[in-house]
């Protein structure tokens, strides 16, 4: 190794270096190497010696001059819109409303009555059947007098009446015929072409004006057997409205 003493040597440690190749980091030395190309090639004695690299820099700084802020661009169109999602869990039950006030009783008030004391008796013709037996008495506004079979209402509404008489033949005739009677003068009749059996009727009577009657009448132009059964008739009139 070349000890920096003998020009010589060190152009000679540096020629074997290139494996005799007679070029060295480009400079092609004079053989004879003297004089000025000694010192020539001594200041480029350290080209192929690279020594390790060194640590690096510090990054220079990047930032430049920020320019003002553009103005903002138009709105772009709405997208399209997403899936429904997923319905989410019930909510917990609220609290229970306050109780509200009671409404008005429904009550259906009426009169009922039976005639059971005229098994086997004759009904005159025109004449009122006779109920003996108050079964039920529970609207003030009908009272019924026994001694001419009348019922009388007091109050306005309509009311619903089911009635049926029990027959056993008539005086000639070859039907029976019933009718209920209002105020003396409108019949809501009903006809049973026989003269043995049960006839029945109903009827949905509305009264405006107070007092008003009802009465059920034989209407068959003859007089008519009760039939041997007990009751003998019965009568409901219920107030409706």
């Amino acid at each position: 190794m070349y000890n920096g003493t003998n020009p010589n040597e060190y152009y000679t440690y540096f020629q074997n270096q290139l494996n005799g190749q007679g070029n060295f980091c480009g400079f092609n030395p004079d053989p004879n190497f003297a004089g000025a190309n000694q010192e020539a090639f001594r200041g480029n004695r350290c080209c192929c010696c690279i020594g390790p690299t060194g640590p690096t820099g510090p990054t220079g700084s990047i930032i430049g001059i920020l320019g003002p802020t553009g103005p903002t661009g138009p709105t772009g169109p709405t997208g399209a819109t997403g899936p429904t999602g997923l319905l989410g869990p019930t909510g917990p039950t609220g609290p229970t409303g306050d109780t509200g006030p009671t409404g008005p009783a429904g009550v259906l008030a009426g009169i009922q009555a039976q005639l059971v004391g005229s098994s086997g008796a004759t009904l005159a013709s025109g004449a009122n059947v006779l109920f003996d037996s108050l079964l039920n008495t529970s609207s003030p506004s009908i009272t019924y007098a026994a001694a001419t079979g009348i019922f009388t209402v007091s109050a306005p509404g309509t009311f619903l009446v089911n009635w049926w008489v029990s027959v056993d033949g008539t005086a000639g005739p070859a039907s029976v015929a019933f009718a209920l009677r209002l105020n003396g003068l409108t019949d809501i009749p009903s006809t049973m072409p026989a003269t043995t059996g049960q006839i029945s009727g109903s009827a949905l009577v509305t009264i405006g004006t107070t007092p008003s009657t009802l009465a059920l009448v034989n209407t068959t132009g003859a007089a008519v057997l009760y039939g041997a059964v007990t009751p003998q008739a019965n009568i409901v009139i219920s107030q409706v409205i």
